[in-house]
C-alpha cells in the first residue's frame, strides 16, 4: 500500500510546515520509497494463464 507520511513543524505565529514523502506501508513496517533499492515478490512459478486477448 502506498501512502504519504507528513510531519508538521510548528514555525510559530500559527504557521505550520508540512514535510513528507511517499511511503510503502506493509505489515512489516513503513519504508520511504527513496530508500528502497530492491523489492522481492513471492510469486507462483509456472506459466501464466493466457488472457482473452492472447487467445484471439
Amino acid at each position: 500500500r502506498l501512502s504519504h507520511k507528513t510531519e508538521w513543524i510548528d514555525a510559530g505565529s500559527d504557521l505550520y510546515l508540512g514535510l513528507g514523502q511517499r511511503m510503502l506501508a506493509t505489515d512489516g513496517g513503513e519504508f520511504p520509497l527513496m530508500n528502497i533499492r530492491e523489492i522481492n515478490l513471492n510469486t507462483a512459478e509456472g506459466p501464466a494463464e493466457p488472457t482473452s486477448e492472447e487467445e484471439a
